[in-house]
């Protein structure tokens, strides 16, 4: 194989473990006081933690899709649209994006992303000269 070819085996698929919110506890702490902001479809809820890393976590409910390869589908989008904002943030948060369904239409990848980049204009985590 070539150098080239390697190089797309050592390309991350996930988020660094420490940056995930994966704690049944944690989770309901962000979704119980954690401050609301919504866009279309996405809803994030956001609170401050001590560790000195963002956190983030993803829930996508069966009433957006009875299918878990579509809930999985959708999380893996939203991993990529944030990995790049967890390694140059230095806000120490615990995010917690819920996905819901809209009137009975699948949730297409650019009004998800376009959903969840107005939630983080709200919440002033994203300008919108960013990304």
């Amino acid at each position: 194989m070539a150098e080239r070819d390697l190089q797309l085996f050592k390309k991350p698929t996930m988020l660094a473990f420490k940056n995930r919110l994966v704690k049944k506890r944690d989770i309901e702490r962000v979704q119980r006081y954690g401050q609301a902001y919504f866009s279309g479809s996405v809803v994030l809820k956001i609170l401050k933690n001590d560790l000195r890393q963002m956190r983030i976590g993803f829930v996508v409910g069966t009433r957006v899709s009875k299918k878990a390869t579509e809930r999985n589908r959708i999380k893996r989008q939203l991993r990529e649209f944030f990995r790049p904002a967890m390694t140059t943030s230095r806000k120490y948060l615990d995010i917690l994006v819920l996905v819901k369904q809209q009137k009975e239409e699948k949730v297409k990848k650019e009004k998800l992303i376009q959903d969840v980049q107005n939630t983080l204009e709200k919440a002033k985590l994203l300008t919108k000269n960013s990304n």
